[in-house]
């Protein structure tokens, strides 16, 4: 694809911004962090802080490495000028192959094999975007 993005640290936040493509089988963009299985061990939630442009992200939990193995993820919108606070039960993720629905939830038993949190941004609408995140927490 052709999307891409940059993800920049503020004073209080992390400004994720970039331009999303649906040329070159493109259609969707994303960031994630290093990988280190085991960071949410016991945890069973998570809240975000957000704000920014229209359209529909996701937050997502990898479990393997690789690309094509199943991710759980919570798809979110937010507002351009209000920051939105958001809370979801890990049980809550959807499963995800290859950003299709496979009708399963993700197993909070299985997080201490979680190595990657990440969001993401395939909705399905090209054009410049930004996501500011104020925070992640996981409990």
């Amino acid at each position: 694809g052709e999307s891409f993005s940059k993800a920049v640290a503020t004073k209080s936040s992390m400004r994720w911004e970039g331009m999303m493509s649906l040329e070159s089988n493109g259609g969707f963009v994303s960031v994630r962090s290093p990988w280190e299985r085991g960071q949410l061990r016991d945890m069973s939630k998570v809240t975000m802080r957000a704000r920014g442009s229209r359209g529909t992200y996701a937050l997502r939990l990898a479990t393997s490495g690789v690309y094509y193995e199943p991710v759980h993820q919570m798809r979110f919108e937010v507002d351009e000028v209000d920051w939105k606070t958001m809370t979801w039960s890990l049980e809550e993720f959807e499963t995800t192959v290859l950003g299709s629905p496979t009708g399963a939830r993700f197993n909070v038993s299985e997080v201490q094999n979680v190595g990657r949190v990440g969001l993401m941004k395939n909705d399905g609408s090209p054009g410049a975007f930004w996501l500011e995140v104020d925070f992640i927490r996981f409990e």
